[in-house]
């Protein structure tokens, strides 16, 4: 029988089969994010008519002689470049911009930490396989961002399938998320209590600046973890506690830091701040001031003044018109003002205003500076982080507009609820509308205008995305060849940050299929040439078989 029959056979096969994919890809031409597929042919084995000779002293070497026995299918590949990005205007809908897949859940929702484990050390960013069966989580990949939500506002794929993500929080992720609020500490008279949270742990409140009509203010020295309160406190009663609240929380709002405080109390009255200059001679805080009156009368009736006592350096001021020298420094320590120093510093002040050097020759200024009793609170300590998902699914409040970080030890299922509460207040606020940043961070506006942070989408990659085993419905799942999924690090993460290697998350947009209709049509008229060739092929090698068959009538 004729070798070139089977060759048609095997021709016809594999054409048929490449027919297959081209039809394939032409049906999926309008498919979210659908990566088409080639297909390759390779030659078949090759029988030997004679074998290749080696040059001889006459003659030269021969080529070894091989009839071809046709050929087979060599693979199926999947083309996993990107498709263009199509605008839809929905805020459910997310195209990857470059490199990653979502990750996507089939089992029940996980929102406790630790449940699926992610390692984010240096050089592996992979999940616990161990703990990914124990949760009973069924992972698959995809680039589908046609999000939904269900009446529980679980983020899902429009089969279902959960979205995979972080918690995030506003303090250091590596402090377990109980959402404590630290020690109740004292200052002035008012009892201060901060929300839940990490960030003020280690802060003490001080008072500022507390003479009398000074208006209530604070100020926040990170460095230092100093809340400074200035306010009027000549008298009780002459600052409240809302108007400490509403200064310490613009300050602490300023300084980026999310906590919250709230004040309780009556201020108490702060004494002995200032003294009036008598026969040369004042003592202000335990400090006796000297001053040459002999020669120099300009100082009679001018008043020593206490400025604000929460700075570590010295300075001094003067008003010639309310016949005030205003001393800031030091006050919360014993000793905490350098005489020496301060002698320099109002001498300078005063020279300024064109008033004589006014000191005695000697022993100018004695004794150590006093602390002002109740001025300083104690150490805030105690407070935990909060994060966004808690372990009961609920979500609680994360200032999107502070520093955020993720918890990326752990993927849990992500939510957009109704309401979130907001942590130490016992409330909840409804959230009004919500994005997705480039980093895939979800945020949304609640109805007082805050913005909370409610969670972060997970992506991951492979070393060969085309090795992913196609599961239907725009579904992957990581084969022996693909390699294992690598994620992205969160925002703020503590281990290695591989983020910048990910495209960004494009919120109202979708993926489009990679589909080329062009190329497919001009591969369809080629593979039914090939086809009809090889068909050819058998037709004639039968009209050979018949000739044949006639030589002998």
């Amino acid at each position: 029988m004729l070798r070139s029959l089977y060759s048609g056979i095997s021709g016809m096969k594999v054409n048929q089969t490449k027919m297959d994919v081209i039809g394939n890809n032409i049906s999926n031409v309008g498919t979210t994010a659908f990566k088409s597929s080639r297909a390759r042919f390779q030659d078949m084995l090759s029988q030997s008519v004679t074998s290749a000779m080696a040059p001889s002293t006459n003659l030269g070497g021969v080529n070894p002689s091989q009839v071809g026995l046709g050929v087979q299918l060599g693979g199926v590949d999947t083309v996993v470049s990107q498709g263009m990005m199509q605008p839809t205007a929905r805020n459910l809908d997310v195209a990857i911009d470059g490199e990653g897949y979502f990750m996507v859940g089939k089992g029940p929702t996980v929102f406790q930490d630790g449940n699926i484990q992610v390692n984010q050390q240096a050089g592996t960013h992979n999940v616990n396989t161990s703990s990914l069966s124990n949760s009973k989580m069924e992972i698959s990949y995809t680039r589908d961002g046609a999000f939904t939500l269900d009446n529980d506002g679980n983020l899902l794929t429009s089969d279902g399938y959960r979205i995979l993500g972080y918690g995030l929080t506003n303090d250091s992720p590596s402090v377990s998320p109980t959402a404590q609020a630290p020690n109740v500490v004292t200052a002035g008279g008012f009892n201060f209590q901060f929300g839940p949270g990490a960030s003020l742990n280690g802060y003490k409140v001080v008072l500022g600046n507390v003479a009398a009509d000074t208006v209530t203010s604070a100020d926040v020295d990170k460095a230092t973890k100093t809340i400074v309160l200035n306010g009027d406190f000549s008298a009780a009663g002459a600052v409240t506690s809302d108007q400490a609240a509403s200064a310490i929380n613009k300050a602490l709002n300023a300084a980026g830091i999310p906590q919250t405080v709230q004040v309780n109390g009556t201020n108490t009255a702060i004494t002995g701040l200032t003294a009036t200059i008598s026969g040369g001679t004042a003592v202000l805080q335990g400090i006796t001031f000297k001053f040459d009156n002999s020669t120099h009368t300009d100082l009679e009736g001018y008043t020593l003044q206490v400025g604000d006592m929460s700075g570590l350096d010295s300075s001094v001021s003067v008003d010639t018109n309310s016949k005030k020298i205003i001393i800031n420094g030091d006050f919360l320590t014993n000793g905490g003002i350098d005489t020496a120093d301060l002698k320099n510093k109002i001498s300078a002040a005063l020279l300024s205003k064109a008033i004589n050097e006014p000191f005695a020759a000697t022993n100018a200024i004695t004794g150590a500076s006093a602390m002002v009793t109740g001025a300083e609170s104690a150490l805030t300590n105690g407070g935990t982080p909060v994060e966004s998902i808690g372990s009961d699914g609920s979500i609680s409040y994360v200032d999107a507009t502070k520093d955020v970080k993720a918890y990326d030890d752990s993927l849990k299922t992500l939510r957009i609820p109704d309401k979130v509460k907001i942590p130490g207040e016992n409330t909840e606020l409804r959230v009004r509308s919500f994005s997705i940043d480039k980093t895939g961070l979800i945020s949304g506006v609640l109805e007082d205008g805050r913005v909370a942070a409610l969670g972060q989408i997970a992506t991951s990659s492979f070393k060969n995305p085309a090795g992913l085993t196609k599961m239907g419905k725009d579904l992957y799942s990581a084969s022996v060849n693909s390699g294992e999924a690598t994620l992205r690090s969160g925002v703020g993460t503590l281990g290695e940050d591989n983020s910048k290697g990910y495209g960004d998350l494009n919120q109202g947009m979708l993926e489009m299929s990679n589909v080329d209709l062009a190329e497919q049509f001009t591969d369809m008229i080629v593979t039914s040439r090939a086809f009809q060739a090889a068909g050819k092929m058998i037709t004639t090698g039968d009209e050979i078989l018949q000739d044949i068959i006639n030589l002998k009538r």
